[in-house]
């Protein structure tokens, strides 16, 4: 009698998981820093930091595919980096999603609140509205992978919905003539940025499971999922630099000066829809990522009261430092994102798969050709990410000193 199959997850629902956690808040930023180069070097910059992104998603998916199924990113680079690499990975980890999430809290409140109060016949209040948004999408990532999966997939087909409707509607603004501004040089202060728009990393080992180590379908989602962002923004960044004059870029602009080149009068409401579901499959796919980094990190069995008190330290810490001290993570984030995201991303695959490949002979699973000359490129494009990182810190800082 054969062995009954065990079914696996949803490839589409892995591909919609990986495009959600890429695609949040960080969007609606990248025209801002990719304006004052211009639309065309911004495509080029786009798709670099997908190929680049994509090759340590697959570096990534190699070491996974090399352990038992449910073994998390701490668990891997304490098997193969050691105590060191596993404590860098540790703060590395939770310092970056621990922010991220206090951003997505921070931001979900505003949102939350100005849908409730326009839709019903009571009014509430910021904290409220954040406290409404946590503990709703909390109990969803509860439950598990299975019943997110499926949520996410709701919310992606709204912010598919409303992303379209915001390109059709601005479509009629765009003007040709702005594509013509092109300043390359400036193209390489975006690509910390960007590099951090297409950090999905953290959720891989989460999928590796649900589709029971498929190295053929994790491949196919890794690259597609990470496509779909491509796509993504090179459109929104058309729309957005083909209404906004180029020298509109050198100020600081926000999210409501940008609206305000774009005449059509349901745009505004549009955008803050879009705006909310790429907020809630961010805060999804993190939430659900860290919840199992910790289940693992902390080595707490996945029952019922374990995932009660792990969902309360995920979601109710950053729910309180986002009430107390709103906006503080969300700068810190800005400050050293860049930097969490080039070493959890980018140099922990690349050492892992460079122990494992070359100290201990493990082969079976390789994915990314190219052997020692491809890690060596990798890991030297992670340096000159950083530096970009760091020089725009110290510039900005020349530039507070020379105001002041």
């Amino acid at each position: 009698m054969k062995n009954p199959k065990v079914e696996k997850g949803s490839l589409l629902g892995g591909i919609l998981l990986i495009a959600g956690s890429a695609i949040g808040g960080g969007m609606l930023g990248l025209p801002i820093v990719t304006g004052i180069a211009g639309f065309y070097p911004a495509v080029v910059i786009f798709c670099f930091c997908w190929a680049f992104m994509t090759t340590t998603a697959l570096l990534l998916l190699e070491v996974n595919l090399s352990f038992k199924a449910g073994i998390n990113l701490l668990g891997m680079t304490k098997q193969t980096l050691g105590k060191v690499g596993k404590n860098v990975c540790w703060i590395t980890y939770l310092f970056l999603f621990f922010c991220m999430l206090v951003a997505y809290i921070d931001a979900s409140g505003s949102l939350t609140q100005q849908f409730i109060n326009k839709s019903f016949a009571f009014q509430i209040k910021g904290w409220q509205g954040s406290l409404f948004f946590t503990v709703l999408f909390g109990v969803f990532v509860y439950i598990g992978t299975a019943l997110v999966d499926h949520v996410n997939r709701l919310f992606m087909l709204g912010l598919i919905l409303t992303y379209l409707f915001v390109i059709g509607f601005g479509t009629s603004e765009v003007q040709p003539s702005f594509f013509s501004h092109k300043a390359w040089s400036y193209s390489l202060l975006a690509i910390p940025v960007t590099i951090t728009s297409f950090g999905y990393h953290n959720i891989i080992p989460t999928l590796t499971s649900y589709l029971k180590k498929d190295r053929r379908r994790m491949i196919q989602m890794v690259v597609v999922g990470g496509g779909i962002p491509l796509l993504v923004y090179i459109l929104w960044d058309w729309l957005i630099l083909g209404v906004v004059p180029a020298g509109s870029f050198h100020n600081k602009l926000t999210l409501e000066n940008i609206l305000g080149f774009i005449k059509y009068p349901l745009m505004g409401q549009f955008v803050q829809y879009f705006a909310f579901f790429a907020i809630v499959t961010s805060f999804l796919a993190q939430a659900l990522a860290l919840l199992d980094f910790l289940r693992d990190a902390l080595k707490v069995a996945d029952n019922w009261f374990n995932r009660i008190w792990l969902i309360m330290l995920v979601l109710g810490l950053p729910y309180i430092v986002a009430m107390v001290y709103p906006g503080m993570f969300i700068q810190a984030l800005g400050l050293v994102g860049g930097f969490a995201a080039i070493i959890l991303f980018v140099f922990i695959p690349a050492f892992m798969v460079w122990e494992l490949r070359y100290k201990r002979k493990k082969l079976e699973h390789k994915i990314v050709p190219g052997g020692r000359i491809m890690l060596s490129i990798v890991i030297l494009i992670g340096f000159f990410v950083m530096a970009v990182q760091l020089i725009q810190e110290i510039f900005s800082i020349e530039m507070l000193k020379n105001i002041l």
